[in-house]
């Protein structure tokens, strides 16, 4: 019932920036990432100036392990701003996750064919 909501609240016209930021806040959580992106996108066509969108995409990203597009929002981001502690701390974490992810692969010795 609430992806249901989450899909006929995407086909809604009239909607306000908060609107979106809402409704992209339970359809992240609802792992609906594709519509997740899709109120992102209008909150930012909304309000292109509120600061918490830069941050909200690249948690949507992490969420929904995209790690490579979400370091390459860290390198935007912290073009504009080197100093922004919460990328920072964020970006290490993934870091560090695809780190444990790399070395939680198994290592096979490659078999000799004769």
């Amino acid at each position: 019932m609430c992806l249901q909501n989450i899909q006929a609240a995407v086909e809604t016209r009239d909607m306000s920036a908060a609107e979106c930021r809402a409704y992209f806040t339970i359809a992240s959580q609802l792992g609906d990432y594709s519509n997740a992106r899709r109120f992102l996108d209008r909150w930012e066509n909304l309000a292109p100036n509120d600061t918490a969108l830069a941050h909200q995409r690249i948690e949507l990203e992490i969420m929904a392990e995209n790690y490579s597009a979400a370091l390459r929002m860290f390198d935007t981001a912290l073009a504009h701003a080197p100093t922004d502690s919460w990328v920072l701390a964020r970006r290490e974490t993934v870091l560090d996750n695809l780190k444990h992810l790399i070395h939680s692969v198994p290592h096979e010795t490659p078999s000799v064919v004769k």
